[in-house]
């Protein structure tokens, strides 16, 4: 109790000193000292509910991890477009899959990529949809699935999408020329458009039929770059495409994937401190290994003290 009223107190002084010295003064107050009530409150609220699962039999545990994984699965995720076929070019209809996922995710936090078996999934593809989503803002989390002894949907890792992008373009050198060569040609479009000129009739432009939005005369692509990217990868996608199996996912990603999880079937516990206790941003709640939904630690709290509270009634 004595360290959350120093926090507090530390938070305050801080806040005020903010004000003064990066003139924040016309930032309504409200909200950020509501914000840090509740971080001085949430040590506070963490010990509680140990100590009540500490009790044993005076709270229905089983029922407070049901709840939560029920409240998991019912937030929306947008699921993202897999590979079309093999052998299908990634500027024709597989990216196109991919950017109508980035136009269905546009108002989504968070997406599932299912490598299914391995061959699901090339890294191109997914380049496109990190380098979308980085662009757009628009899912900012990325959730990797998997089957694992023939079972689907086995949780795997999380991560943001510019690190995956990251760390994409690290690992290939003509993803990285690729990139280039398709932001610059966007940027370029996107000023010719702004001083009238008609883009259409630019040699530099080879896919001419990605830069006017769809059925919209005089509107650019909203997703100009992402096309832009497909057209550019199809040059050296015979040489430099690649499946994602899960040792290709790990040896790409590992230093940026979070594998932070909650499964319906662990002992109370160690469910209730995992719930608790997690540091990472996003903890993901799966049911005997099966992909659920990804909440944050504070939703994961209070998700946790509404089925608390239920039981109690």
């Amino acid at each position: 109790m004595l360290i959350a009223v120093l926090v507090l107190v530390i938070l305050l002084a801080a806040w005020g000193l903010l004000r003064e010295l990066l003139h924040f003064d016309k930032v309504e107050a409200g909200w950020v000292l509501l914000g840090i009530f509740a971080l001085t409150l949430l040590p506070i609220v963490l010990l509680l509910l140990e100590g009540i699962g500490a009790a044993g039999g005076s709270v229905e545990i089983g029922q407070v991890k049901v709840a939560l994984t029920d409240a998991a699965g019912a937030q929306t995720l947008v699921l993202a477009p897999p590979n079309v076929a093999p052998n299908t070019v990634i500027a024709d209809s597989g990216s196109q899959r991919i950017i109508e996922g980035l136009r269905r995710a546009g108002t989504s936090k968070i997406v599932v990529v299912s490598l299914q078996d391995g061959h699901a999934w090339w890294e191109s593809r997914l380049l496109i949809l990190c380098v979308g989503a980085v662009r757009l803002g628009q899912p900012q989390v990325i959730v990797f699935t998997a089957t694992r002894q023939n079972r689907p949907d086995q949780f795997v890792g999380w991560a943001h999408p510019n690190e995956i992008r990251d760390r994409l373009l690290g690992a290939n050198a003509d993803f990285g020329a690729a990139h280039d060569t398709a932001m610059g040609l966007s940027a370029a479009a996107r000023q010719m458009h702004a001083l009238g000129t008609d883009i259409t009739q630019s040699p530099r432009v080879s896919n001419k039929r990605y830069i006017v939005y769809p059925g919209v005369a005089g509107f650019l692509n909203p997703f100009l770059e992402e096309q832009m990217l497909a057209d550019a990868l199809a040059a050296g996608e015979n040489d430099s495409h690649r499946e994602i199996s899960l040792s290709r996912l790990k040896d790409l990603l590992n230093p940026v994937l979070r594998k932070g999880y909650v499964d319906r079937t662990d002992p109370d516990a160690e469910w209730f401190r995992k719930a608790l206790r997690s540091n990472e941003e996003y903890l993901a709640i799966t049911d005997a290994g099966t992909y659920v939904g990804l909440m944050t630690r504070a939703e994961v709290v209070t998700e946790v003290l509404l089925a608390l509270a239920s039981t109690k009634r």
